[in-house]
């Protein structure tokens, strides 16, 4: 056990009865512009409160065969509560994105380290990120309270590696799922599960179209 895990509960006992009387479903706050993004205004952010993105419908996306995920920046919003946080924890949280976002876009495409005509470039921001309040999961009233979830919030754009053309961004800030019980008691649980999230959005928003039904015929027709 922590210090810190100590102190929280510590806190919890103090306050018991006024953190379980906090409203369900109270939730992270709506995504804010860091300035990382160059232009969020042709984001779409749809009625379902679902995250901000843009697609350029124009853009062929089975035309970049590779793929480069420059390091992820930190560049926290002003309400950012991580600016409160252990610089090397928010850092490794930054770095676990990336290996995550790596995984997810080398299936589809060849990592590579460099850009290049061809290299599909995903660059992005951690923005914020709350720690999990473990010992607020554990009680069920305080873990229907929402009062110990953690969250995280980023921002993410891909590039065409050639021209530097944006082809598709991203952008959202998420509280973790109270179900769920591990990522509950660990200190930074809820922020990896968000970005794992992420992660896998940006890589459905990204993978390469699938061969229409006539052409893949056609390819199995060929002498």
């Amino acid at each position: 056990m922590t210090r810190r895990f100590f102190i929280a509960a510590a806190r919890a006992v103090a306050f018991g009865f006024t953190v379980a009387s906090l409203p369900v479903g109270c939730g992270a706050p709506s995504a804010k512009q860091s300035g990382f993004l160059e232009d969020y205004s042709r984001l779409n952010r749809p009625e379902d409160g679902g995250p901000a993105s843009f697609t350029d419908s124009s853009a062929d996306l089975g035309a970049f065969d590779r793929v480069l995920v420059e390091p992820i920046q930190i560049i926290f919003t002003d309400d950012a509560q991580a600016q409160r946080a252990d610089a090397a924890e928010v850092r490794a949280l930054a770095d676990e994105f990336r290996a995550e976002l790596e995984r997810l876009l080398g299936g589809e495409r060849q990592l590579v380290e460099s850009r290049a005509p061809g290299v599909l470039v995903v660059r992005g921001a951690l923005t914020d990120a709350r720690r999990t309040t473990a010992i607020l999961n554990v009680h069920p009233a305080t873990k229907l309270s929402g009062a110990g979830l953690g969250w995280a919030a980023a921002e993410i754009e891909a590039i065409d590696g050639g021209t530097g053309r944006r082809v598709y961004a991203y952008m959202d800030r998420r509280e973790g799922n109270r179900l769920r019980i591990a990522e509950g008691l660990a200190e930074w649980g809820h922020a990896r599960e968000v970005l794992k999230e992420f992660a896998a959005e940006v890589a459905r928003g990204l993978a390469p179209p699938l061969p229409s039904a006539a052409g893949a015929h056609a390819e199995g027709e060929r002498p």
